[in-house]
């Protein structure tokens, strides 16, 4: 492939592969918000899966 993008970071999660591309001119503080904001919406996707199991453990 000849017009294949550069990533300017590549991560696994599982069978998961998410791969970031940014424009040349975002600063590395822009970019490590973006990688904030990603974090915490994965952990909220995370404790909000939890929370189900554990309301349908103990379901009367």
């Amino acid at each position: 492939m000849e017009n294949q993008a550069e990533f300017a970071a590549t991560y696994h999660f599982g069978k998961t592969t998410v791969n970031i591309i940014t424009p040349k001119n975002v600063t590395e503080e822009i970019k490590q918000k973006v990688l904030d904001e990603i974090h915490t919406i994965g952990w909220k996707i995370i404790r909000d899966e939890m929370k189900k199991k554990m309301e349908e453990h103990f379901k009367d």
